[in-house]
């Protein structure tokens, strides 16, 4: 009765307030090479990389973020990933070539079962060194944007 009902009711909570976004850089893997230790991180150009962490387990979670119009969070990701070009070339990683080695290529997404941490991002700035200020929902577990549509920088 009751108590099946509360436990209905707890078990399917959103849980993504418990989530935070903690990094964001710019990500590609070499074209075949699909083991987690071999995506590289921190590089001028790549797929947009977020990390989100669940303050109440600690469990961590990389992915992609969705492609925006919006120049000052473009801005904003390079500057938090260390590189200061406030107008970044941009670009869908659909419209980037799995063979250049220059996004995070479906390959690697499927082998990983990598999607989408975030389904929005916005900053209101274009000069925040720290990501977490800006704007942003972490994507549900239904949320597919798209591995075509995910956010390539060259910072």
């Amino acid at each position: 009765g009751d108590v099946d009902m509360a436990l209905v009711v707890s078990c399917t909570i959103d849980e993504s307030k418990h989530w935070e976004l903690t990094y964001v850089t710019l990500a590609y893997n070499q074209v075949g090479s699909h083991d987690e230790w071999e995506l590289v991180r921190n590089n001028r150009h790549g797929t947009v990389w977020a990390t989100i962490r669940n303050k109440r387990t600690g469990e961590e979670r990389e992915g992609m973020v969705p492609y925006t119009y919006n120049s000052y969070t473009r801005s904003s990701i390079c500057y938090s990933a260390g590189r200061y070009r406030r107008y970044p070339s941009y670009r869908k990683t659909g419209y980037i070539s799995d063979a250049s080695s220059k996004k995070v290529s479906c390959g690697y997404n499927l082998a990983n079962e990598v999607g989408y941490v975030l389904s929005y991002l916005y900053c209101s700035s274009p000069y925040y060194n720290d990501i977490s200020r800006c704007s942003y929902t972490i994507a549900s577990a239904s949320y597919d944007g798209g591995m075509d549509d995910a956010l390539w920088l060259d910072c």
